[in-house]
């Protein structure tokens, strides 16, 4: 569901902005609900073990995973 929801926001050429809000507010939702379940599967999970599990000093990968931690962090995944 979540994937689809992204995929019709980039192959839409027109988006009214209240369709877009729309979108992006099931997202977030549907981000939190799978934060919330995860977290109950692996309750020790952190952004905080995340990055402490990093293994490349790469910049791209480094900018890769703090965007994945901004998301995380949207998603309401505990920090550690």
């Amino acid at each position: 569901m979540l994937h689809e929801k992204i995929e019709q926001l980039r192959e839409s050429e027109v988006l009214k902005p209240t369709e877009a809000i729309r979108m992006l507010t099931e997202l977030l939702e549907q981000s939190t609900s799978d934060a919330r379940e995860s977290d109950a599967l692996n309750s020790g999970f952190t952004i905080r073990r995340l990055l402490a599990a990093q293994q490349s000093d790469n910049p791209i990968f480094l900018a890769g995973l703090e965007r994945i931690c901004e998301g995380l962090r949207l998603a309401g995944v505990p920090e550690g």
